[in-house]
């Protein structure tokens, strides 16, 4: 996977309606620090910026980052099986989804971003 396709992907779920950013930290020359704004004030400062954010986030490298999106996901009633390196997504009787991909030799990390990415914009061509 390409550093443009990471940064891609993390954009969409940045702009996705799974994604708190407000609840995230920054990574930033190795310290953690945490954004610690309000979802109000996060957006009225960033507002549609979030294209300034996409290179300091970490789905892509954090199950800490990740997996709350997975959970807002599955909270709609979409189930994830993850096996090893391999996710599947099966979707819910009214908006039926079933993807069988995110196979990956890199990590079961990596896996659960593409899988996460791909639902997203599955999901936003409804």
């Amino acid at each position: 996977m390409t550093h443009e396709e990471i940064l891609e992907g993390n954009q969409i779920i940045i702009d996705s309606q799974f994604s708190d950013m407000t609840q995230n930290a920054i990574i930033y020359n190795g310290v953690r620090e945490s954004i610690g704004y309000t979802s109000e004030s996060f957006y009225s400062l960033w507002g549609n910026k979030s294209h300034h954010l996409v290179r300091y986030c970490q789905y892509h490298y954090s199950y800490e980052w990740l997996m709350p999106v997975v959970e807002r996901i599955e909270e709609l009633g979409y189930v994830f099986e993850i096996k090893k390196n391999t996710v599947r997504v099966l979707g819910k009787q009214e908006n039926p989804y079933e993807w069988n991909g995110g196979t990956t030799n890199d990590s079961k990390l990596l896996a659960i971003w593409y899988a996460v990415v791909e639902f997203i914009k599955w999901y936003n061509t409804l």
